[in-house]
Parts: structure tokens; C-alpha cells; sequence
């Protein structure tokens, strides 16, 4: 595949080009453990915990932008920076969930990759990073970096639902009733970790490739690159049988079996919700609505339902993503068999 050539001009000024996306990745990454959190959106994510997702965003376009060579000393910058000044742990979580993302973003633009293969190699990335990272925490018997993040986890669920009690003060739904309902999900959510993990990884790779390509066009190579409308987008066919494979799993009266479906199953799910949306887009598309409603306006009232009307919304929106299998709401499969 075709590599895009980058033509830079070879001058490299430390403070502007190393410094200054150093201390951007830095405070993003810190903000969400070192600054007080400002609710925002509903009852379910704050501010910071939405910029802290940009935290690599810096690094990349240095990357992207001056070369590899100072794109990974920038990254190492952060490293030492989070080693000394905090602790090792906050090193080796941002490797794994930010530094290793950016690496394979920039690459894989520059190569001019598929999304969906970037964002397979970011998770993939992750996954096996993590796993390098904490095989060596165990051996060195530096603290599980795993159990540290579900504490993490842990604690911003405690945060939405002050979050949520704090939007909601007055409500049909007691106080009492929400926090029993909060304790049963963070029972789920504890052996359902890994797959939040992969799905944080996806929304992370996905919402970075997206800002990163944008900056790539507009300010690096001035020219917009082809792409394929998200609109025609959807998964292949056979994706179905691992949603199937899920559910089966998951009524196995064995636990493991149960453990495995519910992993399974909010991966798969989640996976189908983007097909949803896709068919949104696709039909809004049709009926002709304004550039600015399709770009702006729709897609944030689609995520601002999802966050603040709980998970009706989004449970419809990937069983229409899901029956497009079958039911072929587009046409693209009628129109390729027929081609």
C-alpha cells in the first residue's frame, strides 16, 4: 500500500515541537486525578474524563508531523515526566493506553490503513502491551496495574452516580435504589472489565484517529485524502455467528462460560451500535438534511440521547445495526450481488 510522503523541513525547535505537546499529552492525561472534576454532559462523563481521551493527540501530530524520531522522543518526554514526578503505575497506564495508540495512529495514517484495521492494531496494541506490562509488574512486584485500573473504574462509577443524584435530586427514583442499582453494576462491571477495557480502547482509537486525520488534511498535507462514507459502512456478514456465539455462551450453566458471553457480548454489541449509526447517517443522508445537521447537530443529539436516556436508546440502535444483517436497510449488499 501506497505510503503518504510527509515534507517536512527538517528544523526542529524543542520547545514548540517537543515541549509543548509534552506538557498538552501531560495535563490532559493528569487533569482527571489531579484537578477537581466538572460535571458536564448528564449524569455519566465530566469534562476532563472527555479531554483526558485526547491525551495522545499531541504526540501524534508530532509524530505526524516532524517524524517518528521526534514523535517517540515526545513520548518518552511524558514517560520520565509521569515516572518522576508521580508513580511508575501512571507511566505504564499511559503506555498502554495512550502512548502505544499513538504510535500505531500515526503509522497507520501515513500508510493510509483502513480505520477499521487501525483501530483493530490500536486495541490488539493495547491488549498485548498491557499484558507484556503486567507480567513484568508481577514479576518485579511493583502492584498489579490491573487492579488498578478497575479501582479507577470503581471510582468514576462512584463519581456518576454523585453525578447522577446530583441531576436527579428530586426524582421519581429514590437515592437508596439508585446506589443498590449502582452496587449490582459494579459487581458486573468488575468481571466484565475486560471488555470495557476494549471498548474504552475502541472509542479512544476511534475518537483520536478521527481528530488526528483531521489535523493531518487541514494543517500537515493540505489536501483531503480519499475516504468511504460512514453512511455505506457495515461489518461483514459473519460477524453475526460471534453475537450468536455470545448469547449462547452466556445461558452455559457454567460461570467461566457466563463471564466469557457477558465479555463477549458488550464487545459485539458495541460493535453493532456503530453499524446502527451508520444506518442513521445513511438516512438523514437520504432525506437530504444540511451538511452542518449531518456533520454537528445529529450525530451530538444521537450521543447526548444515548448518554442521558440510559441504554434504551442505544440498545435500539444497535438492534437496527444488527438486523441489517438480514434485513439490508441500505441495499449495499443487493447492490454488490447484482454488480
Amino acid at each position: 500500500m501506497e505510503k503518504i510522503e510527509v515534507n517536512e523541513d527538517g528544523k526542529v525547535n524543542p520547545v514548540v515541537d517537543i515541549i509543548l505537546p509534552a506538557v498538552v499529552s501531560l495535563f490532559l492525561f493528569t487533569s482527571t486525578f489531579t484537578v477537581p472534576n466538572v460535571p458536564i454532559i448528564g449524569r455519566y462523563l465530566t469534562f476532563l474524563e472527555i479531554c483526558s481521551l485526547f491525551s495522545p493527540l499531541p504526540i501524534i501530530y508530532t509524530y505526524l508531523k516532524k517524524g517518528g524520531k521526534i514523535g517517540f522522543f515526545t513520548l518518552a518526554s511524558v514517560l520520565t515526566v509521569l515516572v518522576i514526578s508521580l508513580e511508575i503505575k501512571h507511566a505504564l497506564i499511559f503506555l498502554v493506553e495512550y502512548g502505544i495508540l499513538a504510535v500505531i495512529i500515526s503509522e497507520s495514517i501515513k500508510q493510509k490503513f483502513s480505520v477499521e484495521k487501525t483501530i483493530l492494531f490500536c486495541v490488539a496494541g493495547s491488549l498485548a502491551g498491557g499484558a507484556v506490562i503486567l507480567l513484568i509488574s508481577l514479576l518485579l512486584q511493583t502492584g498489579n496495574p490491573y487492579t488498578f485500573l478497575v479501582e479507577q473504574m470503581k471510582a468514576g462509577l462512584d463519581r456518576s452516580l454523585e453525578n447522577y443524584i446530583s441531576v436527579s435530586a428530586g426524582g421519581s427514583v429514590s437515592i437508596d435504589d439508585l446506589k443498590k442499582s449502582f452496587e449490582q453494576f459494579k459487581k458486573i462491571a468488575v468481571y466484565a472489565f475486560p471488555a470495557f477495557m476494549i471498548v474504552g480502547s475502541i472509542i479512544g482509537s476511534l475518537l483520536n484517529y478521527v481528530a488526528a486525520r483531521y489535523f493531518f488534511e487541514k494543517y500537515i498535507i493540505k489536501r483531503s485524502l480519499d475516504r468511504k462514507s460512514f453512511s455505506v459502512w457495515h461489518l461483514p456478514d459473519y460477524y453475526v455467528w460471534g453475537f450468536i456465539l455470545a448469547g449462547f455462551l452466556v445461558f452455559l450453566p457454567l460461570d467461566i462460560s457466563k463471564k466469557m458471553g457477558i465479555n463477549f457480548l458488550i464487545i459485539i454489541s458495541f460493535v453493532y451500535l456503530f453499524q446502527g449509526l451508520a444506518i442513521t447517517h445513511f438516512l438523514y443522508k437520504k432525506i437530504k438534511v444540511s451538511n452542518l445537521f449531518q456533520r454537528l447537530i445529529l450525530p451530538l443529539f444521537i450521543v447526548l440521547m444515548i448518554l442521558t436516556a440510559g441504554p434504551f436508546i442505544a440498545i435500539i440502535i444497535t438492534g437496527v445495526g444488527l438486523f441489517d444483517t438480514w434485513a439490508d436497510f441500505r441495499k449495499i449488499r443487493t447492490q454488490t450481488q447484482t454488480q
